[in-house]
């Protein structure tokens, strides 16, 4: 299979020490592999697809994809490329849900 650049949308969050960013898009048939590759520049990564060989089924599939890396400090954006060209994706800063299922034990009990 030959890999190309994909199309999708895409959103992206923080928490934890990990960026976490999410693909979303359609096939034309089912049987394409998705992926994420990363590039040079940080917080940087490509969006790329093998289409199928061989017989597959002939209807639109949905595809959900994403990748992790390692941040421990702040991202505000992350960058994706696809057939479409440059995206700069927003990161979501999401809440360490321990700590917050804690605040909210604490804010109820008191302790």
């Amino acid at each position: 299979m030959q890999k190309e650049l994909c199309r999708g949308t895409y959103r992206a969050e923080q928490a934890h020490g990990e960026v976490t960013i999410f693909a979303a898009g359609q096939h034309p048939t089912g049987g394409y592999k998705v992926y994420f590759e990363p590039v040079r520049m940080q917080n940087a990564y490509e969006l790329y697809h093998e289409r199928p060989e061989g017989v597959v089924n002939q209807m639109v599939t949905p595809f959900n994809v994403n990748t992790t890396y390692t941040a421990h400090k702040k991202v505000e954006t992350v960058s994706v490329t696809d057939a479409d060209g440059g995206h700069q994706v927003p990161v979501e800063q999401v809440a360490d849900k321990q700590k917050l299922s804690d605040q909210v034990l604490h804010a109820k009990t008191g302790h």
